[in-house]
């Protein structure tokens, strides 16, 4: 009886293994090139295709957190004619010729792009359009941030003050969103990378890349076409709750729990419409950790509250909420306590680099280094959330999570990490939490977002407006600035 019902059991595997091939044949179209490798057209959610370059061995389609479509994948047909073979949906139809070269089309047949031919090993991809065309939707930086339109030369990246992704609009009549592995990002003084750039001269667009790599287009007529295709495919932003539009008041400085409420009290009595406030390290830590060394410290506190500042928290939390104050405490993704430190590196858990921006024991660039989080792995998420449950539970509101440039994905897996708090002790509040810098796809969570550490000068003041149109048409549609600066000079 158990030998006919292991026979059963394989009969039923060789059939549903036949059924998954079949399915695999139907959703992906493989094209053999002439010149050996292999590209794969498929659609992504309601309005991209996806292009594959298969050049060796194929491990399949690219992971990413930046995909996460809203509806289901379009529904598409196979075509062939002179102009080449691909496939069609009713949002446009992508070929590949004769020559080997990627051609996008609109729903009218109207050629939008055409690639360059696509080469064995190759590590660049130029798509030309019938005339000179704008992109828009990279990101910014302080240097760009008063020029909507994106130009020249696209490292993604993210870092203090800046963030680029891999995505445009063209005037041509198209968007674009380079996808390669989460695993072949890397980190500089300059921020960290994400391996796939573009750059745009007159009619063409060149995206360079030295590891695996898709492309998703989508046709799309207008900016807001564009934008609206996009955000299918990386994820429709959740709505954040309405307090989190008012005034936030933040500052490095609460001194204790009288400066705290006497600071609130003046708000109050003047009319001010805050809606929320911030405390720096010290709600939990009486101290910063920038100068700590791998092994931290034993007396520092990652996840306490600083008897200073809220010697009573619970108190406190109600308290405030009647006067409508929603209260963040910020956090930093690593850790200083040197027990903690001791588990988490045990564990695997400390990515081996830092956070750029300086070193206080060198000229390395970085701090943080044998301390920072890598919020990639399960494990450690599921970790954090236990170990900041309490805090939600105590009244914090969101979070304000600063200084997660130690990866592109970083600020990503950490607000997963933090939704997954909030989802086991408040299940029902709308989860909020506000971010340094973004990669596309974090907008799905329901997260905001600030443009980073600007100075208290006119100049800064003036870059910001640009910098939070671009940084919504790259995927951060709920940003805000620092309005006096972070500086002692504000």
């Amino acid at each position: 009886a158990s030998l006919e019902l292991l026979c059963r059991g394989y009969v039923v595997g060789m059939v549903l293994s036949a059924v998954l091939v079949s399915l695999l044949a139907v959703v992906e179209h493989r094209i053999q090139l002439p010149q050996g490798n292999v590209v794969a057209l498929s659609t992504r959610g309601p309005s991209a295709f996806r292009v594959r370059l298969i050049g060796g061995d194929d491990g399949g389609p690219l992971s990413s957190v930046m995909v996460e479509p809203d509806g289901e994948d379009a529904n598409f047909t196979l075509v062939s004619s002179a102009a080449g073979s691909g496939i069609r949906a009713v949002f446009g139809e992508v070929l590949v010729s004769s020559a080997g070269e990627v051609v996008l089309r609109d729903a009218a047949g109207a050629e939008l792009a055409r690639s360059s031919t696509i080469q064995m090993g190759g590590t660049a991809l130029q798509l030309t359009s019938a005339e000179d065309q704008v992109l828009y939707g990279a990101g910014a930086g302080p240097d760009d941030a008063t020029v909507l339109r994106s130009e020249g030369n696209v490292t993604p990246l993210v870092v203090n003050r800046a963030t680029y992704v891999p995505h445009y609009f063209s005037t041509a009549g198209y968007s674009a969103l380079g996808v390669v592995s989460a695993e072949d990002t890397f980190i500089t003084r300059e921020g960290a990378i994400y391996p796939a750039s573009f750059a745009s001269s007159g009619p063409s667009v060149s995206w360079n890349f030295t590891v695996p790599f898709e492309l998703y287009l989508m046709p799309a007529a207008s900016l807001e076409a564009g934008t609206r295709a996009y955000y299918d495919l990386i994820g429709r932003p959740r709505v954040p709750p309405k307090w989190s539009f008012g005034f936030i008041a933040s500052r490095w400085g609460w001194d204790n729990r009288t400066y705290i409420e006497d600071t609130l009290h003046h708000f109050r009595d003047g009319q001010f419409p805050a809606d929320a406030f911030i405390v720096d390290f010290l709600w939990y830590a009486n101290g910063s950790d920038y100068a700590f060394h791998a092994e931290g410290e034993p007396w520092f506190n990652d996840f306490e509250w600083h008897n200073t500042t809220f010697p009573n928290p619970r108190e406190q939390m109600e308290k405030y909420r009647d006067m409508g104050f929603r209260y963040a405490g910020i956090r930093k993704p690593r850790l200083g306590n040197s027990q903690l430190l001791a588990d988490a590196t045990s564990k695997g858990w400390i990515l081996p680099q830092g956070e750029p921006g300086g070193d206080p024991f060198g000229s390395s660039g970085f701090y943080g280094v044998g301390r920072e989080l890598d919020f990639a792995q399960p494990a450690l998420r599921h970790w954090y959330a236990d170990h900041q449950a309490h805090y939600l539970s105590d009244g914090v509101s969101f979070w304000w999570n600063d200084e997660g440039e130690t990866d592109f994905f970083t600020f990503h897996w950490w607000n997963v990490a933090q939704a997954d708090t909030l989802r086991r002790t408040k299940p029902t509040d709308r989860f909020y939490a506000l971010n340094r810098a973004f990669s596309p796809g974090m907008a799905r969570l329901g997260v905001g977002f600030w443009t980073g550490d600007i100075n208290p000068t006119w100049g800064d003041l003036a870059q910001q407006p640009g910098m939070m149109l671009k940084w919504g048409l790259a995927g951060s549609p709920y940003v805000g600035c620092d309005i006096g600066g972070v500086t002692r000079g504000a």
